[in-house]
């Protein structure tokens, strides 16, 4: 079954409030009617106390790898600084004895060796489709969902 925005449970409700769950209460926003069920209590939908819990879930690893170059300049990675730039000039380098060095070198070969199980003949057709249908991938996205998206205010 394919996932449909507005076929959701939360969106499918009894027009009788008496026979919605308990705790249950009707949501409007954005023009779209839903049934709002906290996860406390059964539902779907998390609180805000909820949620935050998640808002600084991040990448562990680029975490570390940010401690580290923060530790090493004394202060945190600014808007503008290119993290990727300073790993690409570390893997360059031999391997020195700090941790920063180390820890960029493992950074740069995790993600740039290509895994033993990896197929690369599959790769390569995957890419040739991908190269192929770029255009008519494109034009498709910008015609039917990026431009009308974000021309839409609430949706933007």
């Amino acid at each position: 079954m394919l996932f449909h925005g507005v076929n959701q449970p939360s969106t499918r409700f009894p027009s009788d409030p008496s026979r919605w769950p308990e705790g249950g209460r009707l949501r409007v926003h954005y023009g779209q009617r839903v049934l709002w069920l906290p996860l406390s209590e059964g539902g779907r939908h998390l609180s805000p106390t909820e949620l935050s819990v998640y808002r600084n879930v991040g990448d562990v690893e680029i975490d570390k790898l940010l401690d580290l170059l923060e530790d090493d300049s004394g202060r945190p990675v600014q808007p503008g600084q290119d993290v990727l730039a300073r790993v690409m000039d570390a893997s360059s380098l031999p391997p020195k004895a700090s941790g920063l060095e180390q820890a960029l070198h493992a950074f740069h070969r995790k993600y740039t060796d290509i895994p033993s199980w990896a197929d690369t003949e599959q790769l390569k057709r995957g890419q040739d489709v991908f190269s192929a249908y770029l255009p008519a991938i494109g034009l498709s996205l910008y015609y039917r969902s990026l431009v009308p998206g974000f021309s839409i205010p609430p949706l933007a």
